[in-house]
């Protein structure tokens, strides 16, 4: 959560595949040892006894959607119309993009 300028930001992660458990092992999330990082993979994979395949677009618009949903408002997928916001997303995204590939699993300590 982030207080700016007396404004309140919530944000929340859903893991849809295994790729970011191995970052997540590295870290205790609110002072809970014993408790890991999931991914909606490795939860399916454990119920089905097979790995599923995802669609990461359609997975976003379903979780965007559910969100959406449980706090009474639209989602839509952000457009060019959306001026500086769209335009600051772009530049993160090719900053990304120039970073090139990032290390798969986190460096031995």
């Amino acid at each position: 959560m982030q207080v700016r300028h007396g404004l309140t930001a919530h944000g929340f992660a859903v893991n849809i595949t295994r790729e970011p458990l191995p970052w997540f092992d590295q870290v205790i999330a609110c002072g809970l040892a014993d408790v890991k990082a999931a991914s909606v993979q490795s939860v399916k994979e454990k119920l089905d006894g097979r790995s599923p395949s995802f669609d990461m677009r359609d997975e976003m618009r379903i979780l965007a959607q559910m969100h959406g949903n449980a706090y009474g408002k639209e989602t839509r997928e952000l457009r060019e119309e959306d001026g500086e916001i769209w335009e600051a997303v772009q530049e993160m995204e090719e900053i990304a993009t120039m970073a090139g590939e990032w290390p798969q699993r986190p460096s031995p300590v």
